[in-house]
């Protein structure tokens, strides 16, 4: 079954790219219906898999810094069944406002059918899902950041033009940017940590090894890489 995890984490990036080049219109809303639609259900499937393995996770070779277990795969559940609903609600608003726009003549009015805002959202839950399933600090750090850039671009494709957006979005760049760097400091000092205490894999260091590896670290560095570590995911 870890060919579901695997289309799991890339069904949402590829069907982004495939929204943003070939759908047009009120279709890339339909295509981000049948794309949620189907993470949901491979996402239960999902689920009813890891509760009949013993160890309750599932990981694959090269994704081996990627993992998902019945917590994660809840999480992202959730967050499917969200974009499913909001793909409804984003067709009916965009029929909506095109009817509108028709209905005063003005054909070079924004409509809302772009297809960059479906394609953003499929981006931004794709990112999200692989932020979900790090089992790494530095896979961790790295999936947060695309998620907070493609979540960006989903804010930037909402009203195009409007300063109000534009307010928005560099202050949430700030925030986000200051978190990530905090983050990221803490990344370094885990390293730190875990070097100083004698041990040097810690690129191969994944989150269900710190119970073994907490004797080997180095205690200041440690304490220190957790309250930016804190500090930064918490922002």
């Amino acid at each position: 079954m870890t060919w579901i995890f695997l289309l799991i984490l890339l069904i949402p990036l590829i069907c982004a790219g495939a929204v943003k080049l070939i759908c047009r219109g009120r279709g890339a809303f339909i295509f981000l219906f049948a794309a949620s639609a189907v993470e949901f259900i491979l996402l239960i499937l999902l689920c009813g898999f890891l509760r009949k393995l013993p160890e309750g996770f599932i990981t694959h070779g090269s994704f081996s810094f990627f993992g998902i277990d019945l917590f994660s795969a809840g999480f992202l559940m959730a967050g499917s069944l969200l974009l499913l609903l909001v793909s409804v609600y984003a067709f009916s608003w965009s029929s909506a406002v095109e009817l509108a726009s028709g209905a005063s003549g003005d054909p070079g009015k924004e409509d809302g059918t772009d297809p960059s805002m479906a394609a953003c959202l499929l981006l931004f839950f794709g990112t999200a899902a692989f932020v979900s399933c790090a089992q790494n600090p530095l896979s961790l750090w790295l999936s947060s950041e695309a998620a907070v850039l493609s979540g960006a671009w989903l804010l930037g494709s909402c009203r195009r033009g409007t300063g109000g957006i534009w307010e928005m979005l560099w202050k949430y760049l700030l925030l986000c940017s200051a978190g990530l760097g905090f983050a990221f400091l803490g990344t370094v000092l885990l390293s730190t940590a875990v070097c100083q205490g004698g041990t040097e894999q810690f690129r191969w260091l994944v989150f269900s090894s710190f119970d073994i590896l907490s004797s080997q670290m180095h205690a200041g560095w440690f304490k220190a890489a957790f309250i930016f570590l804190l500090a930064g995911y918490g922002t």
